[in-house]
């Protein structure tokens, strides 16, 4: 099995306002432009769909806006959808790419923080190939044993991402 995936698109919607989406191409992507044109926004409503707690900042042109949607496909080809209005709250995630989404389409609740049911977390680090298990670090600072959260993705092995890094896995 191939592990990992990759950013497709990002689309934010509201009642009368057309959706404004940014499609990401595989490899790296640059979002790149003027000052006050969005790109802060942008990479906000990612952090915020991939499992970050804060919102993003609000902004006059994303006002009318209510959710915020990201599209991405596993290494498998596998496309999800995951949902998120922009106040916050548990996450939909769809097993299809964002235009096959209707009012009546299927979706799965995943959690924002772990808990007994999947969180949007578990599920990114399972297509990451983490799967069942339990990464803890060592700080360094305080001297403690924490639970690890990825926040990176990379190809290839899961062992990859923690080169030169003090990682006890733990099973």
């Amino acid at each position: 099995m191939i592990y990992g995936f990759e950013l497709r698109k990002l689309r934010i919607i509201g009642n009368d306002e057309k959706a404004s989406e940014v499609s990401f191409k595989s490899g790296l992507n640059v979002i790149a432009g003027p000052s006050n044109t969005g790109k802060t926004y942008i990479f906000e409503c990612i952090n915020f769909m991939l499992g970050g707690t804060e919102l993003p900042e609000p902004i006059d042109e994303a006002k009318e806006y209510h959710t915020v949607q990201l599209e991405i496909i596993s290494r498998n080809n596998q496309v999800y959808t995951l949902e998120r209005g922009l106040t916050g709250g548990k996450v939909k995630k769809y097993n299809s790419a964002i235009s096959e989404i209707e009012s009546n389409s299927k979706f799965t609740e995943l959690a924002q923080k772990h808990a007994k049911k999947e969180s949007v977390s578990s599920f990114l680090m399972k297509l990451s190939g983490f799967i069942n298990t339990e990464l803890f670090v060592i700080d360094r600072l305080s001297n403690q044993v924490r639970q690890f959260l990825c926040e990176r993705f990379v190809s290839g092995s899961p062992a990859q991402a923690f080169s030169g890094s003090v990682v006890n896995q733990i099973q």
